[in-house]
């Protein structure tokens, strides 16, 4: 085999292991509620509720998070 034919089958296989081990931290996902400075109740995506703190845009300072086990919760977009 020569020498590129086999550095292009060592790369495929290190980015089929990048690739698996990736893949399930995107599928772990969840949404989570927050509240907003406007005082509304908004959604990230995250892995985790740290990223989700992280994420959420304009969170109020007081605001936490709340794991959401429904996408059709009553709570998002409701004014406090």
């Amino acid at each position: 085999m020569n020498t590129p034919m086999r550095f292009l089958l060592t790369a495929g296989i290190a980015f089929s292991g990048v690739l698996a081990t990736a893949l399930p931290s995107l599928a772990h996902a969840a949404t989570y509620a927050f509240v907003n400075q406007a005082q509304e109740v908004s959604v990230v995506n995250a892995d985790n509720w740290m990223a989700a703190l992280t994420n959420a845009l304009n969170i109020d300072v007081h605001s936490g998070v709340l794991l959401l086990t429904s996408q059709n919760s009553s709570i998002v977009g409701t004014s406090l």
